[in-house]
Order: C-alpha cells, then structure tokens, then sequence
C-alpha cells in the first residue's frame, strides 16, 4: 500500500507526464477563496479581479484545475464529496462525480488531451480518474 505522501507525488508525476498545459485559460488566473467559498480569476498581473463562482463548502485553494483547451474548471467539494465543473466564466455548473465512500480529496488535475480528470484520495491511499462528463471512473493506483 502507498503512503498517502507517496501517492500525492506520484499524482503530480503522472499528470506533469500526461499532458503539457498553460496554467492560466484565456490570460486569466484562477485560485479559490476560502474567506467566501468562491473561485474568482484575474489578470496575470492581478488587476480586474472578479468573482467566478460560489461554491458551497469549499475549503482548500489547491483543489482546482483549469482546462484551457475546453474552457473548463474543476474543483472539489470536500465536504459534500463531490467534483464539480464549470465553464470558466462560471456558467454550466455539475457535479460530474460524487464519492459514496469515506474519501478525502487531496488533488485534482486535468490532461485535456487525454479527456480525463483525475484525483487523489488519501482516506483510501488510491488515485483515480475519469472522463470530464465524469463517466468511465477507474482506480489508476
């Protein structure tokens, strides 16, 4: 069995391997604010910030994934257990995929050319991914 150290690292290698992406959409930035549970983007110089999204219970800024291919963001909810996904304008909210165990998210990452969104989950030492509607979920390690 991984340590839960151990599959936080091998999350970031697979997905540095899996796909070469731009870490901003659209000239953008995103990040997530725990003060008011929101996604918010702005300018790379940090000018015209605004707000995205209010997102209910979300707690953790590194739980967020821009896809700038599709123009999409992925998050997770760690307290309803679920992933969520947005245009990146905001519009469009789902929940392509919602635990029905015991499972911590620590990470979420996209590989747009490959059409998968994966995860970590420490409660269960596994990392796991899926299609972006949230079909086809697998446990990859």
């Amino acid at each position: 069995m991984l340590s839960r150290f151990h599959t936080f690292f091998i999350l970031q290698a697979v997905l540095l391997l899996a796909a070469s992406r731009p870490v901003a959409a659209q000239d953008k930035i995103y990040w997530t604010d725990s003060n008011d549970d929101s996604i918010r983007r702005a300018d790379p110089d940090g000018l015209n910030a605004e707000l995205i999204s209010k997102v209910d219970h979300y707690e953790w800024a590194e739980k967020l994934a821009v896809d700038s291919v599709n123009g999409k963001l992925y998050w997770i909810d760690i307290i309803a257990k679920r992933i969520q996904r947005a245009n990146i304008d905001g519009s469009s909210l789902e929940t392509i995929y919602t635990a029905l165990t015991t499972t911590n998210f620590y990470d979420i990452e996209v590989d747009p050319a490959g059409g998968k969104v994966y995860w970590s989950d420490w409660a269960n030492d596994r990392i796991q991914r899926a299609n972006f509607d949230g079909s086809g979920v697998e446990t990859i390690l």
